[in-house]
């Protein structure tokens, strides 16, 4: 077998190596999503009902959205007062990227992960952007990340997803406050707008 022979069989044999494993960590990262993300819905409607048989109903029952991509993909809205959380599982995997600075172990940045994204609603704004993290890693634990609060446990299976949504349900309502816009920000149409306010959201280190 020629130089040139010998080449191209090893960068082929390379790829397809290579791009075998990533369909593989890409299938066993899909099946720890999907898992992650059902336990961790079903935690928040345990912890949602548990507040509200309290006598807090300013945090009402989730609501579940159509994600465009279908299967078992679905955004949970979670309401709280007149603001709105949203959990979106994303697609596909990817490496976690460092200049989020979370404290994940220095090889895990080096291996892709599911991610379950995060987001702070007033109204519905398509360029919102995610303020809290949960990536799933090929090992089987998760990391959860955002505005100053770290959350890690050991794995999916050992996790007690009631207390977790209570945890987070806890550092929203304490942490994430409301401040009025600005004069040159407080439009006559948002004050006239029943449906609109004219606040911004505050994460801590935003007072």
């Amino acid at each position: 077998m020629s130089d040139h022979e010998e080449v191209k069989k090893s960068a082929l044999q390379e790829i397809k190596t290579v791009m075998q494993r990533r369909q593989q960590d890409s299938e066993r990262l899909e099946q720890l999503l999907e898992l992650f993300t059902e336990r961790l819905y079903r935690g928040f409607e345990d912890a949602i009902a548990l507040i509200n048989e309290a006598g807090v109903t300013s945090i009402a029952k989730p609501r579940y959205l159509k994600h465009p991509i279908g299967g078992w993909r679905r955004v949970m809205q979670i309401n709280i007062e007149d603001w709105r959380i949203l959990l979106v599982p994303l697609v596909g995997s990817a490496w976690p990227n460092i200049n989020d600075e979370a404290m994940i172990p220095g090889s895990a940045f080096k291996e892709p992960c599911a991610r379950v994204a995060f987001f702070l609603m007033q109204e519905d704004d398509p360029k919102a952007t995610a303020f809290y993290d949960a990536i799933i890693l090929l090992s089987g634990a998760w990391f959860a990340w955002g505005y100053g609060w770290p959350k890690q446990q050991d794995s999916v299976e050992l996790t007690n997803f009631t207390n977790l949504s209570l945890d987070l349900l806890s550092s929203f309502v304490t942490d994430i406050h409301l401040t009025w816009a600005v004069r040159s920000e407080t439009l006559l149409a948002d004050a006239m707008d029943p449906r609109r306010r004219t606040y911004h959201f505050g994460l801590p280190g935003s007072e």
